[in-house]
Formats: structure tokens, sequence, C-alpha cells
């Protein structure tokens, strides 16, 4: 049983590395000046096995994300996004609206952003899916331990010229997810 665990990790070896990053694409389909509506997706894919001591043993295959989305600017200054999610959810049948917002990015050094979006509280939770090296958050970026998560409202952030300082100032509402 040992000798066929490690083969199997070892032949899935080059195929996690491959997957287990994110994949991330985005197709713009209209661009006229400064009007731009992109649309895309962010996928990743989650493998568990579950091996018990008794009994047999578990293989799950899931979509950790799946976020159709759709982003447009319609003038130079501002943006807007729309982005759903698919994967993680309570009942397993919800689709869950992650960004809804629009931005304005007029002012030096500060952009205003009204809708759902991202709360600006700590440097991991604010740092895209996108970018992680893995799925799975720290015990700080993880909303299931009372972190926020995106709030419907508004938020100004900004930042000296060096980019050395930055701030952040949010109001409105959010939910905390009930399963802590």
């Amino acid at each position: 049983m040992f000798k066929r665990s490690i083969t199997l990790v070892i032949a899935a070896a080059p195929i996690g590395a491959v997957l287990a990053g994110p994949a991330t694409a985005g197709v713009v389909v209209y661009e006229e000046g400064d009007q731009k509506i992109e649309i895309g997706s962010r996928v990743q894919i989650q493998y568990i096995r579950i091996d018990p001591d008794e009994g047999d043993a578990t293989d799950q295959v899931l979509f950790r994300r799946l976020r159709p989305y759709i982003s447009g600017t319609v003038t130079k200054n501002w943006y807007g996004k729309i982005q759903f999610d698919f994967g993680k959810t309570l009942d397993g049948d919800e689709v869950a609206v992650k960004d809804a917002y629009m931005r304005y990015t007029g002012w030096k050094n500060m952009k205003l952003t009204i809708g759902n979006s991202k709360t600006p509280f700590s440097r991991e939770f604010l740092t895209s899916s996108e970018c992680l090296q893995t799925v799975e958050r720290g015990f700080i970026g993880d909303h299931n331990f009372g972190t926020p998560e995106r709030q419907l409202g508004f938020q100004l952030e900004g930042h000296n010229d060096s980019k050395k300082v930055s701030w952040a100032l949010a109001f409105g509402g959010e939910q905390h997810d009930p399963d802590v």
C-alpha cells in the first residue's frame, strides 16, 4: 500500500505542479479609446485524498475557485468589475458575488471604490489569489477566523509618492461566515 501511494505521488507531482498555481485568463472583447470590456475567469483546482486508518481511501477533485468575471472601463478614470464564484459555497449549489464595484482613479495617489469589494484589512488578504503560491491562506488571511472579507460600501485608498506609506479608509456593511 505504501509503495503504491509513493508511486502515485511521484506520478502526480508534475501534473500537480502545473495545476497547483491558479489559472487566470482574460480576453479583451471590445476596446475603443478609453472604453474597454474584458471577460475572463480564475480557476484553481484542489485534490483531496483522505486515507483513514481503517476502511477505503477517498479521493475528491473540486474547483476551489471558479470565478468568471466581466470588467471594463467607461472613461479613462472609471473602472468596473463584477465577478461570481462557483467554487467554495456553503450549500454547494450557491453562486456568490465576489466583486461588484466601480472604481475612480482620477486623483493623484488615491482611488475610490464604490460597491462590493475586498475590505482593506491585512496584506495577505489583499493579495489576490492569482498571486498566491497555494490555494489556502494563512490563519490571519482566512475569513473563517474573523477576518473581514468583502464589504458593500465605499473605500478610499491612497499612498505617498514613493509608495512606502499607504492608507485606506472603508465604510460599509459586511457579513461573516457563520461556520467559525
